[in-house]
């Protein structure tokens, strides 16, 4: 059977896409790349940063990231995501998603809920709501910017601090080693939600195209 991260990995890892399901890969290599990830872990506040290239635009691979009915299929670890019914009071959009994971002993699923602040093909930042969440806060941002072939560059950065106990086990060192050997082939999913996506809007704009001509 194979073996999984625990809930604190898993969420250092779902939004970026890190998962132990392969993708495919191109004739010349992988579809994305992990460039590089760092982890820190301090007075119970874990953080993270990374920087992937994705082979789709800014607007595909946005499209995917910012779209919590896709969760489930980029990462096996998220059981649960979507768009809470009530957005926040002064109409910010509310996300939620719950993961689940093993290591050694530990399993735990952890829940949580977020405010979106959204800004297109540019920025995504999601703010944790610790009343209604496994974690006391989290704040994680997504930056992405046009690269000169076309692709995308996108710049994740999360900060969050678990409201349960972890095994000392579970640390920085184990978080980057499993982004590192499985991170190419997780954002790779995500290129492939995002060049769908940019096929699917080229094929309505064509149809629309036809029908005015």
């Amino acid at each position: 059977m194979r073996s999984r991260l625990a809930p604190l990995v898993w969420i250092c890892m779902a939004l970026t896409g890190v998962d132990a399901v392969a993708a495919p890969t191109g004739a010349d290599g992988p579809r994305s790349t992990l460039v590089s990830v760092e982890v820190a872990h301090a007075r119970g506040t874990y953080t993270v940063h990374s920087v992937t290239h994705y082979r789709a635009p800014p607007e595909a691979v946005y499209a995917v990231l910012s779209d919590y009915s896709l969760f489930t299929r980029i990462s096996s670890a998220i059981t649960e995501a979507g768009v809470c019914a009530r957005p926040a009071a002064d109409g910010t959009p509310r996300v939620y998603t719950t993961v689940r994971g093993c290591v050694l002993f530990f399993c735990r699923s952890v829940h949580r809920v977020e405010q979106l602040e959204l800004e297109p093909a540019r920025s995504i930042v999601a703010r944790v709501e610790p009343e209604a969440s496994d974690l006391h806060d989290g704040l994680s941002r997504w930056q992405f910017t046009a690269l000169p072939d076309g692709g995308t560059a996108v710049a994740f950065d999360m900060s969050m601090t678990p409201a349960f106990w972890v095994p000392p086990v579970i640390g920085p060192a184990l978080v980057k080693h499993r982004l590192a050997r499985d991170g190419a082939r997780a954002v790779s999913r995500i290129d492939a939600l995002a060049l769908e996506y940019l096929a699917a809007r080229q094929g309505d704009a064509s149809i629309i195209d036809g029908d005015r001509s």
